[in-house]
């Protein structure tokens, strides 16, 4: 009936109420997304019949929620750890769904020696999951789960990383423009892909495999114009991790596709909004690892400094590592 149709009083009926919105929880929530990210993955690749099976997979998940209810997840679950953030929102991680947000990451570029590295499951000491939640207590709203560092360093080593993570293109479309797609080949300085080392402490804690937290924010403006040391001390003072050169081709890459830019890590004339960053725990032999987006070259660019040199465009951005049981 339309809606300025004449009606008598008793053909009123009361109006209907809209259907309640579905209800996911956290596992739901994750287990959708990544059906849905291999179905991107498939038709970027061109497998129709692929795409639409997960397609059609999804559907019949999010159907299944909708009619028994969201998958029991509780704040005593121990893959969930709950903290409240800065600002005082209550915030989580879910340490099964990152993992395998983790694995897919690695997959789809390329890297399965990482994803294969991975456990299958996490087990965590106490002071580890302390650990996570302060974290989560400091404003990290990002995690990703990073194999041992034989796999990343040996097996996988620097030059793969550059190859797959910053000179390989990302689908079409998954720029605004074009042009700020990886179109053109990275720079590594000499002698970094060859003789690139960590800190003894760095390899300390990542030795066997770890979780790594970081935030989307800026780079600190504290840690700007600081020479290398002063930044290590900077960071140190608060108990807190640099990047590693590899774990910087991830994040960037793994940021630019989320956020369809570059802004994670692009070099800005207003040294207050420019994300240039000091790799504190990499080492190259006679200086130190800065890495950066340059928007004018259009590509992912790794110098080696020395130590002394300090820049008002660059900063140091923080991490926590948080060591993984074996």
């Amino acid at each position: 009936m339309s809606e300025f149709a004449k009606v008598n009083p008793g053909d009123i009926s009361p109006k209907q109420e809209k259907e309640p919105e579905t209800v996911l929880s956290p596992k739901d929530n994750a287990r959708l997304i990544n059906i849905l990210k291999r179905a991107k993955a498939a038709e970027a690749d061109e497998d129709t019949m692929l795409a639409i099976r997960l397609y059609e997979e999804y559907l019949e998940e999010f159907e299944k929620i909708k009619r028994d209810g969201p998958s029991p997840e509780t704040p005593s679950d121990p893959n969930i750890i709950i903290a409240t953030n800065p600002e005082g929102k209550e915030v989580s991680i879910n340490l099964e769904s990152t993992l395998l947000n983790s694995k897919y990451l690695y997959a789809i570029n390329n890297l399965t020696k990482f994803s294969d590295a991975l456990p299958e499951t996490i087990t965590l000491s106490e002071s580890s999951l302390a650990r996570c939640r302060e974290a989560l207590e400091q404003g990290f709203d990002k995690a990703i789960f990073f194999p041992n560092l034989e796999v990343q360093l040996e097996k996988v080593g620097i030059t793969k990383l550059k190859q797959e993570l910053a000179d390989k293109p990302l689908p079409k479309g998954t720029f605004p423009d074009e042009k700020d797609n990886y179109s053109r080949e990275s720079y590594l300085q000499n002698p970094i892909a060859e003789n690139h080392s960590l800190t003894e402490s760095a390899q300390a804690k990542r030795k066997n495999g770890y979780l790594l937290f970081y935030s989307s924010n800026p780079v600190p403006k504290e840690t700007k114009n600081l020479t290398f040391p002063e930044a290590v001390q900077y960071l140190k003072d608060k108990n807190l991790d640099g990047l590693t050169l590899p774990e910087y081709y991830i994040l960037q890459r793994k940021e630019a596709e989320i956020n369809e830019d570059h802004s994670f890590d692009a070099y800005n004339d207003d040294a207050d909004q420019s994300n240039s960053t000091w790799l504190i725990d990499s080492r190259a032999p006679g200086g130190c690892v800065r890495a950066v987006w340059n928007p004018d070259d259009r590509r992912v660019v790794v110098y080696w400094s020395g130590a002394g040199n300090q820049y008002s465009d660059l900063g140091a951005r923080p991490a926590i590592v948080v060591p993984l049981e074996l």
